[in-house]
């Protein structure tokens, strides 16, 4: 009686085979649901990358053209004639030569 209960108790050769086929399968569905997640994590990442990226060259070009616009502001601000223009405006005259010292 013993001997036919542990018979009936042993698993059978093809019983084997399907468990470990299933656990096989998990497996590999467990392997393709994080290769899966990680593809669409890096490809997240990617694309916020790229926004960046462009959001960087825009203020890169913005500022290049507001320093553009700043030495051309300069340069018209240094020139003789608007410094002449503007210092009539305020209502200052050339100095005569006997005001005007030099130092060497």
């Amino acid at each position: 009686m013993n001997r036919s209960l542990r018979q009936k108790n042993k698993l059978l050769p093809e019983q084997e085979t399907v468990r470990i086929s299933l656990r096989m399968v998990i497996l590999v569905l467990l392997m393709l649901t994080l290769t899966g997640t990680f593809y669409a994590y890096a490809s997240v990442q990617a694309l916020n990358t790229a926004y960046e990226t462009s959001a960087a060259l825009n203020i890169q070009q913005e500022m290049t053209e507001t320093n553009r616009r700043l030495k051309l502001e300069l340069s018209n601000l240094r020139s003789p004639y608007t410094l002449e223009r503007r210092a009539s405006a305020m209502g200052l005259i050339k100095p005569k030569p006997r005001q005007v010292r030099r130092i060497q």
